[in-house]
């Protein structure tokens, strides 16, 4: 369900995940929210989309930050 901010409790989750850790990777991600990594996929798709999160490779982890206007 979505609140006044457009984001459902998992995306709210996933934001407080990369806010307390940058960096984070999406497996990471979805351990610490007993979650599957498809789940986690979708709904960081959803984020990068409203321009929330930023997708950065290194080397060949991927790893995901806040953008600086979150």
């Amino acid at each position: 369900e979505e609140n006044g901010s457009g984001l459902n409790e998992t995306q709210k989750l996933i934001v407080e995940k990369i806010k307390e850790t940058p960096g984070i990777s999406q497996k990471d991600i979805a351990s610490l929210l007993g979650v599957s990594a498809s789940t986690v996929d979708y709904h960081i798709s959803k984020l990068i989309s409203a321009n929330i999160i930023k997708r950065e490779r290194s080397g060949m982890r991927i790893r995901y930050y806040l953008k600086e206007n979150v």
